[in-house]
């Protein structure tokens, strides 16, 4: 950035000898404070890699179809290409598609997908205007290397993720369905599961790479 008359006055002029002194005495400890941040991390961080959390025990890793057994409509095949997203992001694995050139196989199951009202209608309470969508999935980490016994690295566990969906008043029901001739929480809550379903695929993924 050019800097104005004034500040290239001020520029050129010789600076008195005990401010460049001191401003000497403050680049050296700048410079050594950062000599010795940058030789302390290899041995801080030496057992990190970028990306979501630790080294894991596998290079390569395939994801198995995911499977909904949720009221979610529709929603495995989004969740699987998220899921594949967030795991191909990720340093120091590979994605793989076929199970049998991986170190690991994940496998992801739906099992519950609710709405709750957060608020409804002022004039009709039978109307809710926000509901609280949850998606919850189990997954699997099975060890598919030779020397991994078939014995899986977690099993069955829990992720869940929740997102807001805001529908306009006289469109959806307290229940969250739609009323008659609006279509209008239908649109909104396709858009949030979207939401929904991103934020769960980064937390499974999540489990697969920092828990070590």
């Amino acid at each position: 950035m050019s800097a104005d008359p004034e500040n290239r006055a001020a520029a050129g002029a010789k600076p008195r000898p005990a401010l460049r002194s001191a401003l000497t005495a403050i680049a050296c400890a700048v410079l050594s404070l950062t000599a010795l941040t940058l030789a302390a991390l290899p041995l801080g961080c030496g057992h990190y890699h970028l990306g979501t959390g630790n080294k894991v025990p596998f290079r390569t890793i395939a994801l198995a179809p995911v499977v909904n057994d949720s009221a979610a409509p529709s929603v495995q095949a989004l969740l699987h290409a998220q899921l594949a997203d967030a795991l191909a992001a990720e340093s120091g694995i590979t994605l793989v598609s076929d199970p049998d050139n991986a170190d690991a196989l994940l496998r992801v199951r739906l099992t519950r997908y609710t709405t709750e009202v957060l608020a409804t209608d002022p004039t009709d309470t039978g109307l809710g205007t926000s509901f609280t969508l949850t998606l919850t999935a189990r997954s699997t980490l099975e060890n598919r290397r030779a020397t991994g016994g078939g014995k899986p690295w977690f099993k069955d566990r829990v992720t869940r993720a929740s997102a807001v969906a805001h529908a306009p008043p006289m469109l959806a029901d307290a229940s969250g369905s739609t009323r008659a001739g609006t279509g209008g929480f239908g649109a909104v809550e396709t858009q949030t599961i979207t939401v929904l379903t991103r934020d769960l695929a980064r937390k499974i993924t999540g489990e697969v790479v920092s828990v070590w």
